[in-house]
């Protein structure tokens, strides 16, 4: 399977009528603030969202995490979501098809104990599924290469086959 990423989400326009009516604006001006509204957050996203790498940010994390659930060790959340999207089109639209006849994008979301996200995968169509994104994104051959028991995610069973994933069942 070949595609290429969608990038932006594109939210439909009955999303973009009702709140250009709110807004007194038209529909297509809606879209268009999105867009950029969209591409801005894109731009930022370093400056915003950061995985813990040092030493003292993955300690404070783990510190943080104890405090609020009592799991040791936990340096983030990880789970996946479906997002809506508009039809591709073109040959690749079929990859972002899901069983419900839906088109989306799998977003894979990491994020630490205050719920603020530190690392977003959102590139993978809808047609793949959860347990595919994490065994290839660069985080788990981070994690795999700082691995020494001491750093774990928490997620659910799609997480289980990771030794520095602590997982529940569904």
């Amino acid at each position: 399977m070949t595609y290429q990423p969608y990038g932006l989400f594109d939210f439909t326009g009955s999303f973009q009528k009702m709140h250009g009516d709110e807004a007194t604006i038209s529909q297509s001006s809606m879209c268009r603030i999105i867009k950029d509204v969209s591409e801005a957050i894109a731009r930022r996203k370093r400056q915003y969202m950061k995985f813990p790498s040092t030493r003292e940010e993955v300690e404070a994390t783990q510190r943080q995490f104890y405090q609020y659930c009592r799991f040791p060790g936990v340096i983030g959340a990880i789970d996946g979501t479906h997002v809506n999207i508009r039809s591709p089109g073109g040959d690749q639209a079929i990859y972002f098809l899901n069983r419900k006849n839906r088109y989306l994008i799998n977003v894979q979301v990491v994020c630490d104990q205050a719920g603020k996200i530190t690392i977003i995968v959102a590139r993978w169509p809808g047609s793949t599924h959860d347990s595919r994104i994490f065994p290839e994104c660069t985080l788990k051959e981070q994690l795999e290469a700082r691995a020494d028991g001491s750093e774990r995610l928490l997620g659910d069973s799609r997480y289980m086959d990771f030794h520095f994933c602590l997982a529940h069942k569904r």
